[in-house]
């Protein structure tokens, strides 16, 4: 093995082994660049393969606007012969990211004739810092709605900032205003110097001064009593900059109490839809405080955590050692912690992901005393992110695997060790035509019962994924063709145990193997659905046929007066025929068309066409889809096509008064008017669920009272000379 040889393999180890995304440009010409390479990391982050990259310009790449930005940063870099570095936001295949991106020229005989790229992609960073500064909005305006007087001072003694609440005791009116000023520019200046002795007190002796009362003078000049705290504020270096203080007015107790049931009714409100559980730990991590918004998060009363070991009492399991180790470190070296994520079990077991940040406080020797924190639950955004990852590769409604995996897949199985490797192409039958006579709730159903059956049929190395509506791909690795025939028998079997409204399932296959890298897997695809298409339209008059039948049978099953109706309807029309001296043919055709004209009912709800009770206005137009719906049904099969017309038609009147289009006279096909009056005639002889049967002799009355208007009278007298027969 040569050095040459040696050279290139780390090199690639090196290029393909960092998490930096890295990406090479050939400098054509000025304004004109073409990629050449991406790393592993670069092509995993943005979602673009080598293949898709390579020799693509800026512009073809990302876009005229997009690739244009992109050539000006990169005509920069080749003009100042000199690293550049900026921010872009780039909508990829792997989404839309925020990067920061280096680019290094390659220069060879003082010309640029590559450039080097290499992008981090800093997204999580500005959303951490987005949600920072809407962090500190929300912490601002939480401060200006509850109703103590809130400040805070430098260590001049000079405001730094207050709550509206406490600007206006001032009498500057707004916060902003008090910026700068000192107790002696207040309302309350004649105290100013007690106020001012005792905030430096706090910071001297770094020490809290809690729940003490002292008096204040409002902008108003009415004297008040207060209730105040103080404690004193420290920067990242722990040196003391500054104090906050709070206050509340206590002089009225009436008031002081109906103010403290306000507030405490703002907290509760407060605390029960808050995802954020305040604590203190001391310095061995034992709980002294935690809020009450722990009990919806976590299960526990605040008082059953008192004296708990936060690292492994209330800690998941998986990662109760690692969340020791570094609480122990947080807690030795005294320092922050800043978006952790981990896991914490509740009170009933169940685990809830939380994030913690939070810091030490420290003694005057420099040493933990206690722990800080605010654990924020965000359970439910790890459920959002694992529900995505999941969907990103899933089909929703199957729950195989989506195209999206499949294409990534394929290409991974594509290797000598798997050969043969087979590909197979599954089609579940009928899709369409059960849509249109079930509902795409039944369709729906199709699709998962198709791919359970498959699931149930492969072995563990197989792969199934959904790629369409009503298409499946399985990659059988190691599988020549007697295997793959083997498979078929196993679908085939899985399927005949499944049925979609009493119909059985049905599909359409085909396979191809490669043997060697000779044939593409993209070929051995193309070849697999060729097959499988052949086979479809070979099946497809047959199969149409025979799923028309069943859903006739379904409907006779389902409802089994319609199936004496059918007959009575079909023979009646054949009587009609005869007397109107139709050839066989034509009564063939009109004989079948009455036996089916009802098919469409499949599609309405069996409750509505046997309600014993009078139709709502609904109802009755759910049920007049039924003439549209036989429609599409037999229209379907080429079978059935010469009298779909025909079912379509059957409920349109003479007169123009029928549905669903409103036709009247000669536009109404002559079978469809036939057929109005055989199945007015047996509709009206028969018991319905909301009325009894009418004689013969009341129903040709009322069929003779709408000669001309429901129905054609030639028509009419050929129905009449029908029956007498």
């Amino acid at each position: 093995m040569n050095n040459s040889y040696l050279d290139h393999e780390l090199y690639e180890k090196a290029f393909n082994g960092t998490q930096t995304a890295f990406f090479l440009v050939e400098v054509v010409a000025p304004y004109e660049f073409r990629f050449l390479r991406t790393n592993l990391a670069h092509q995993t982050k943005t979602g673009i393969s080598q293949e898709q990259i390579q020799n693509q310009t800026p512009q073809s790449l990302l876009g005229k606007e997009l690739g244009n930005q992109v050539v000006i940063n990169f005509q920069k870099c080749v003009d100042t012969g000199k690293n550049i570095t900026y921010e872009e936001t780039l909508d990829l295949p792997g989404g839309v990211r925020i990067w920061t991106t280096t680019l290094t020229p390659i220069i060879q005989k003082e010309i640029t004739r590559f450039i080097v790229g290499s992008s981090t992609d800093i997204t999580e960073r500005v959303e951490n810092e987005e949600k920072r500064i809407a962090s500190e909005k929300l912490l601002l305006k939480i401060i200006n709605t509850i109703p103590m007087r809130i400040f805070w001072k430098d260590k001049d003694l000079k405001y730094l900032g207050c709550n509206s609440h406490f600007a206006k005791d001032s009498g500057w009116g707004s916060p902003e205003a008090l910026i700068g000023k000192n107790d002696y520019d207040m309302s309350w200046k004649s105290l100013a110097e007690d106020y001012r002795k005792d905030d430096l007190d706090v910071m001297i002796q770094e020490e809290e001064k809690i729940n003490y009362i002292e008096k204040v003078i409002n902008a108003d000049g009415e004297r008040r009593f207060v209730r105040t705290s103080k404690i004193p504020l420290y920067d990242q270096n722990n040196e003391v900059f500054g104090m906050l203080g709070a206050f509340e007015d206590i002089t009225d107790t009436l008031n002081l109490e109906e103010a403290l049931k306000e507030s405490e009714q703002r907290y509760e409100e407060l605390a029960s839809i808050s995802k954020a559980v305040v604590f203190e730990l001391d310095r061995n991590g034992i709980y002294t405080y935690v809020s009450p918004s722990v009990e919806p998060i976590l299960g526990y009363k605040p008082a059953e955590l008192i004296g708990k070991y936060y690292f492994y009492d209330i800690t998941s399991p998986e990662n109760r050692q690692s969340l020791m180790d570094y609480g122990k470190k947080i807690l030795k070296e005294g320092s922050r912690v800043s978006d952790y994520e981990h896991k914490l079990q509740r009170k009933d077991q169940r685990e809830v992901w939380v994030t913690t940040n939070g810091f030490c406080l420290l003694d005057k020797n420099g040493r933990t005393k206690s722990f800080r924190g605010m654990d924020i639950d965000i359970t439910h955004i790890k459920t959002a992110e694992e529900k995505i990852r999941y969907l990103s590769f899933h089909d929703q409604l199957t729950g195989l695997y989506n195209r999206h995996f499949f294409e990534a897949e394929i290409q991974r199985l594509d290797t000598y060790r798997n050969w043969p490797l087979t590909i197979m192409m599954v089609d579940a039958n009928g899709l369409k035509l059960i849509n249109d006579a079930f509902g795409h709730q039944a369709g729906d159903e199709l699709l998962i019962k198709m791919a359970e059956a498959l699931k149930e049929s492969i072995r563990s190395d197989d792969i199934i994924s959904r790629i369409g509506g009503d298409e499946y791909v399985l990659l059988l690795p190691g599988t020549c063709e007697e295997e793959a025939e083997k498979m078929v028998e196993r679908i085939q079997q899985n399927t005949d145990r499944k049925k979609i409204k009493n119909l059985p399932l049905s599909f359409s296959y085909g396979y191809y193997t490669k043997w060697s890298e000779k044939l593409t897997v993209e070929d051995t695809l193309k070849l697999a659905e060729t097959k499988m298409y052949k086979q479809k339209n070979d099946a497809k008059r047959s199969l149409r046929k025979k799923m028309i039948q069943r859903i006739l049978e379904e409907l006779f099953h389902t409802v089994p007066e319609e199936k004496c109706h059918g007959e009575k309807v079909a023979a009646l029309c054949f009587e009609i025929g005869k007397v109107l001296g139709f050839e066989k043919r034509k009564l063939e055709k009109l004989r079948l068309a009455g036996y089916y004209h009802d098919i469409g009912k499949i599609a309405i709800d069996p409750a509505i066409l046997q309600n014993g009770f009078r139709l709502t206005m609904d109802q009755r137009e759910e049920i007049q889809r039924h003439a549209e719906a036989g429609y599409v049904i037999l229209s379907s099969s080429s079978d059935y096509l010469n009298i779909s017309e025909d079912v379509l038609q059957h409920h349109e009147q003479y007169n123009g008064n029928g549905y669903p289009a409103g036709l009247s006279g000669d536009q109404i096909n002559l079978n469809a008017q036939i057929i109005s009056i055989a199945n007015y005639y047996d509709s009206m002889s028969r018991n319905r669920p909301h009325r009894d049967a009418l004689s013969q002799e009341v129903v040709l009355e009322q069929i003779q009272q709408q000669r001309g208007k429901r129905f054609n009278p030639r028509l009419v007298d050929a129905f009449m000379k029908a029956i007498s027969s």
